[in-house]
């Protein structure tokens, strides 16, 4: 039923006949009231948004009639757990209050304090141990990381609390949440207006700038009546910006979506929010990233062998490129062809770094290793490829050598782990697999001083994998935070243990979100928000998308309004000021996230439009009845405001606990022990300050056993449960029992077995239930499947006979899968086929379409190919489509789902295989280039077509190669197999010249479509032109400049293109030449820097041009001496005073220079934001004074200063510590601020010193 609809019915005893009808006219069901969950005949509030002692919750539950939350079987605790998931979703979860308490002191055994009950059937304590806690005595329910369980408290801890009723005592609830429709007539919850609330919020997107598609997109909804509008703002450094799709056509916004057409990195990167608004307000989603992924290719030089010993271990960098996000790593020896495999060389692991890690090499391990990246989704054949690294063996002893657990092991990832990522623990370990496997195992530990006091479980939903050398952690929680143990044992031999220890960090969460408000005007409402980390939180608020803080608001409701951290305070709440769409913004070094709500300020006379008496109403003579007064009115009335007349004139209840005809706390009439005399019209009539209304029905008083409420055709969900009603007005001083039956079958709601002298087992039918209390007579249908559909009899019986009444249960769903899919092979084709079916059970709701799925065997999945098929059965029942764009030769099955209003049905079983018919290929292939190889050769690579683009047997290449700006093809070649590389050579004396080249697929069938013709070249030779006028010169104590005149880059002299120089440079006493280090300079350049020289000592430097082939002659060397030292010692006595709000004067002492360093040249200030790295600083420029005035600072800002020497040799040492400081708007006030902020004592001059 649709919220708007709901009722809130006459609630009555079993004595009580209510015949309760709807808007519609039709029967309907007991609802708890909003803000309440309903389970069978009871309604529980989960106060998630109050803390409180024990006392105080037990206070706050009776005053609606309630009492704290009792659990008396297994299918209630079932239901309150996952009331408590959808209540309490912080990462960190609350404990929360109910009413079971400790029986006696001293004993082990507990009670409902809430209905009495005892607890002994069954238990949901944590762990066995805490009934024995004999100082703790009341019952709460808390959440250990793995499940919710029981655990003991006292009764002053402030906690969120569980109140439960029955059904039967709603009219006891004293004031019912308002939602939406309140004060609306006759509402329809589509249309009921409501401002916007985001149900899609953005999310970080890496696009591909070479992605085929060519455009990215960021999504957000928002739920509102009337619809959302949309639009889009875009921050980069700091500068937002709006997002106009009416000035950048690149730009559309739809339902939205905003969609970015070629996207590129300069123009579009950035953080994204959305604005979702309407005639309520306006809300702001959370930001999402917007990013360009790439993957850069790995440099060209060679890389340094690893040089190890058999039995020993050894490890391999990949040091990737640079790239974003995220890259996979694989790696290969030798050939592309032979693919590391860990999964079958179990003493091989390859680190989420990329690192190839080897537990015991042997000689069969020596050999080239390339390692392979690759984003993830991309095939490794468009991976990058580093160069060879050489792993040299030498034969050692072949001893047996004890597990080892690597440095840095265990190892996490990412290695700042947050809430919500996918957790990887790596653990590595040396040792000889020869003589043992070793055998990896994981556990948590809890640690005091340093040893292990307890093993607990690993999460639930950890598992391991590479031979339980990784340790996974999907959605990782604070739960799972922690020290994890990794354990290594040489089968027959020994073992050895790391640790580490997780902590997480997270974006912050709401453990108390703001929810609408829906008040009287002139009241005060006051507004919390709370969410947690680490690191914690601050707030900020905001108003229809503004801020909205005390320096925002209004002149005139400055005392009205108050804003204070998570705390909103609106007094004298006025309509026309505050109603509007409200956010709390929770923000911490991690990210930012918005809690949402509407505060719409209501002020309406009295109606009963929604919730009027009934017309007949009727009681049993000695039975109890209730008669409820539901207006809707802003402000609600008080309850001297509410009267009731009976017959026309006034009744004038009592309010006494013990009266026969009461009045509520609430306003409604209750009436014990029903009388004849009450028969008759009952009018209850309301007034507030801005009118009234009244309500008026009649009661009748029944004598003979009759079933009032019988049962009604009702409609149920399949997998939902439903109540079918049975109430029969009986004289109480007989016994009744009520009966139902399924068709002819009795329903049973329980046997019981009998497994031995004194043993039995009680069955529970897991579907029927009996009703209970005000239900007593119904019959639960719960989890209801399609066999539970057909007519149920309500038969009531009792000693002067019996009644029955009967109704239907219709239980719909989606529609069952279609039945005998089949492949009319007459029809099959290159590109598509004719499939017939035919229709099963529609389960209550008509089937709208068919949906057709498709797996192709060479792809190996199934897929969605046609949607919202319409097809009409032929006179045999059965239906036919064609299904288009199948790929030749590929084998192919195919199946059916079936759709309706309710959704979608299962697969059917698949049709038999069948095979489309082979045709020419019709796919060129794609990302034709090439380049490189040995000086002679033309190298021409492709993207092999995927075997579902073969399109028939024996697929090739053919390869078409002419000299660039020649009419006709000079050479063809047809490659065979699924390859995606030629060679041509064209000889040493052709380097790097230019050849236009294309490729086509061919088949048995014949020759596909060519592929765009591009330009590439042959390969390069080796350089031959050598750098002339080479010469260096000091830079400072540990860099040369070293120049030389460009060479002419042209085709001829450089065999190819110009890569760059290398300079070589060596120590001349005591380096030799053939061991040189090097420094590349890429590109033409004149000159190059080398750093990490030793001072004052001479060096040897020659130049090599490069190219992709490798390095040319070298050119005669040039020696020269590095300077002298840089200013060893560092200056001392630093001393920082304020001079004005924005300058300071420094002074310090200085220092002295010896023999080993240049003389002194001068002094600087270096001062930075405190925060900010150092290589950000501004330096100030003292020259050789030992004091200076430093001028332009922010009073506002805390910054970090330290001072050096200079000379021609470099920057000296830097005083130690940092001075940190603020200048602050006066000296007391910057005192004040300096204290906070580093917590130091200084003097009230504000002076600092530093000394050493």
């Amino acid at each position: 039923m649709e919220k708007g609809k709901r009722r809130f019915f006459l609630l009555l005893s079993s004595a009580l006949v209510g015949i309760l009808r709807s808007v519609s006219g039709e029967l309907t069901s007991y609802e708890c009231p909003y803000g309440w969950a309903g389970y069978l005949d009871h309604c529980y509030r989960f106060a998630a948004d109050t803390t409180v002692d024990r006392v105080t919750a037990k206070t706050e539950c009776t005053g609606d009639g309630a009492y704290l939350l009792s659990v008396n079987d297994e299918m209630e605790n079932s239901f309150i757990v996952g009331q408590l998931e959808a209540n309490d979703q912080g990462q960190i979860k609350k404990t929360w209050w109910s009413s079971g308490l400790r029986k006696e002191a001293g004993k082990q055994e507990f009670f409902w304090e809430g209905d009495g009950a005892p607890i002994e059937s069954f238990y949901f304590w944590i762990n066995s141990s805490i009934p024995g806690q004999q100082n703790l005595d009341h019952v709460l329910y808390y959440f250990d990381g793995y499940r919710w369980g029981w655990v003991l408290d006292t009764a002053r801890p402030m906690r969120p609390f569980v109140c439960e009723i029955s059904k039967e005592d709603l009219f006891m609830i004293g004031e019912i949440s308002r939602g939406p429709d309140y004060g609306v007539t006759n509402p329809d919850e589509t249309t009921i207006e409501r401002g916007p609330k985001l149900t899609v919020q953005p999310t970080d997107t890496v696009y591909e700038t070479d992605d085929a598609l060519g455009f990215a997109s960021i999504d957000c909804r928002a739920s509102a009546y009337p619809a959302a509008g949309y639009s889009w703002v875009r921050e980069k450094d700091g500068v937002q910006v709006e997002v106009d799709p009416g000035k950048e056509a690149r730009y559309t916004v739809t339902n939205g979506r905003l969609v970015i057409a070629k996207p590129n990195s300069e123009a579009d990167d950035g953080l994204y929010q959305c604005k979702a608004h309407n005639q309520i307000g306006l809300v702001l989603s959370n930001s999402a990233k917007l990013t360009a992924g790439y993957l850069l290719d790995f440099p060209k030089s060679p890389r340094s062998p690893i040089e190890t010993t058999s039995y020993q271990w050894a490890s391999i960098e990949c040091s990737p490129p640079s790239h974003y996000p995220e890259v996979l790593y694989t790696w290969y020896k030798n050939d592309i062809y032979n693919f590391i495999r860990p999964e079958v060389k179990p003493y091989i692991m390859i680190s989420n770094d990329g690192r190839l890690y080897f537990s015991e090499v042997t000689s069969d391990d020596a050999g080239d290793y390339y390692c392979l990246i690759y984003k993830p989704g991309q095939a490794t054949s468009q991976g990058k490829v580093s160069m060879p690294t050489q792993l040299k063996v030498t034969e050692g002893s072949p001893g047996t050598y004890e597990p080892q657990i690597g440095d840095g092991f265990p190892s996490v990832y990412p290695t700042i782990p947050k809430v919500g990522h996918t957790l990887r623990i790596e653990c590595w370990a040396s040792g000889s697999y020869r003589t043992g496997e070793l055998v990896y195992n994981w556990d948590k530990v809890e640690l005091k001083d340093g040893k292990v006091v307890r093993v607990v479980p690993l999460p639930n939903q950890a598992k391991v994998t590479d031979h339980n050398r990784v340790l996974i952690i999907p959605d990782v929680t604070f739960y799972d935070e922690g020290t994890y143990r990794c354990t290594v044992r040489r089968v027959n031999g020994q073992s050895t243990s790391k640790t580490i220890n997780i902590v997480l960090q997270a974006v912050p969460y709401f453990t108390v979100g703001l929810k609408d408000q829906f008040v009287d005007a002139g009241t005060t409402l006051q507004w919390r928000c709370e969410a947690g980390g680490p690191p914690n939180p601050s707030y900020r608020w905001l108003k229809n998308g503004a801020a909205f803080d005390n320096s925002t608001i209004p002149a005139d409701d400055v005392s009205r309004v108050i804003v204070s951290n998570n705390w909103v305070t609106i007094k004298a709440l006025d309509a026309t000021k505050d109603n509007a769409m409200y956010q709390c913004v929770a923000t911490n070094a991690l990210g930012s996230r918005y809690s949402s709500a509407q505060l719409k300020v209501l002020s309406f006379a009295p109606n009963f439009a929604k919730y009027p008496l009934q017309p007949n109403q009727y009681a049993t003579e000695k039975g109890n009845t209730s008669l409820l007064c539901r207006p809707e009115a802003a402000p609600y009335p008080a309850f001297e405001e509410i009267v009731w007349y009976k017959n026309g004139a006034p009744l004038n209840p009592s309010t006494e606990d013990q009266a026969r005809v009461r009045k509520m706390p609430n306003g409604n009439l209750f009436i014990y022990n029903v009388q004849r005399n009450d028969v008759g019209t009952y009018r209850c009539h309301v007034t507030n300050a801005l009118g009234s209304a009244y309500t008026e029905g009649n009661l009748t008083v029944l004598a003979t056993t009759t079933i009032s409420q019988p049962p009604i055709d009702t409609n149920v969900m399949v997998n939902s449960s439903t109540l079918m009603q049975c109430m029969a007005s009986y004289d109480h001083r007989i016994d009744v029992t009520y009966v139902w039956h399924h068709g002819n079958v009795l329903v049973e709601f329980e046997r019981v077995f009998r497994l031995g002298e004194n043993r039995y087992e009680v069955w529970l039918n897991p579907h029927y239930k009996r009703g209970t209390g005000m239900f007593a007579g119904g019959l639960y249908i719960m989890n209801a499947q399609y066999e539970h559909s057909g007519r149920y009899t309500c038969s009531v019986e009792s000693s002067s006979g019996g009644i029955s009444r009967a109704a239907n249960l219709y239980v719909f769903g989606p529609p069952s899968e279609p039945a005998g899919v089949y492949i009319n092979s007459p029809t099959v084709t290159a590109s598509s086929v004719v499939v017939q079916w035919k229709a099963s059970g529609n389960n209550g709701r008509p089937i709208t379409s068919y949906v057709v799925e498709t797996n192709n065997h060479w792809e190996g999945y199934w897929m969605i190919h046609m949607t919202n098929v319409v097809a009409q059965p032929d006179e045999y029942g059965t239906m036919h489509v064609q299904v288009p764009n199948l790929r030749p030769f590929s084998n192919y099955t195919v199946r059916m789902r079936a759709e309706n209003v309710i959704g979608t049905s299962v697969a059917s079983t698949p049709s038999d295989q069948f095979t489309t018919v082979a045709t020419k290929p019709d796919m060129y292939p794609e990302l034709v280039g090439g380049g490189g190889g040995k000086v002679g050769e033309l190298t021409i690579t492709w993207t092999p077509l995927p075997a579902w683009q073969h399109n028939g047997p024996d697929i090739g290449y053919r390869v078409l190669v002419k000299t660039k700006g020649n009419e006709d093809w000079e050479y063809v070649a047809n490659v065979t197999g699924n390859v995606g590389h030629h060679v041509k050579l064209v000889g040493e004396q052709n380097f790097y010249l230019e050849y236009e080249v294309t490729v086509q697929a061919f088949n048995r069938i014949g020759l596909g479509p060519l592929a765009p013709i591009v330009v590439i070249r042959s390969a390069m030779g080796l350089p031959t032109i050598i750098a002339q006028n080479v010469l260096a010169q000091p830079l400072n104590a540990t860099a040369c400049i070293v120049h030389w005149e460009p060479v002419d880059d042209s085709r001829e002299n450089l065999k190819g293109k110009l890569g760059g120089y290398r300079l070589s440079f060596w120590r001349e006493c005591c380096e030799m030449e053939l061991g040189a280090q090097r420094v590349t300079v890429d590109g033409q350049a004149s000159e190059g820097t080398v750093i990490g020289l030793y001072p004052n000592t001479p060096y040897y430097f020659d130049v090599m041009v490069w190219n992709e082939a490798g390095n040319g002659p070298k050119s005669q060397y040039f020696i020269q001496r590095t300077l002298r030292n840089a200013p060893l010692n560092m200056p001392v006595e630093v001393e920082v005073n304020r001079k004005s709000e924005s300058s300071i004067f420094v002074k310090w002492r200085g220092v002295s220079t010896n023999q080993l360093e240049e003389p002194l040249e001068g002094y600087k200030v270096r001062i930075w934001r405190d925060g900010e790295e150092i290589k950000v600083a501004t330096d100030y420029d003292a020259k050789k004074e030992t004091d200076m005035i430093v001028e332009g600072l922010r009073s506002d800002v805390v910054y970090k200063l330290r001072v050096f020497g200079y000379s021609r040799g470099g920057q000296g040492a830097l005083s130690s510590p940092a001075i940190k400081f603020m200048l602050g708007s006066s000296p007391r006030t910057a005192l004040s601020a300096f204290c906070l902020a580093i917590g130091l004592v200084v003097s009230l001059s504000f002076n600092w010193h530093s000394s050493s």
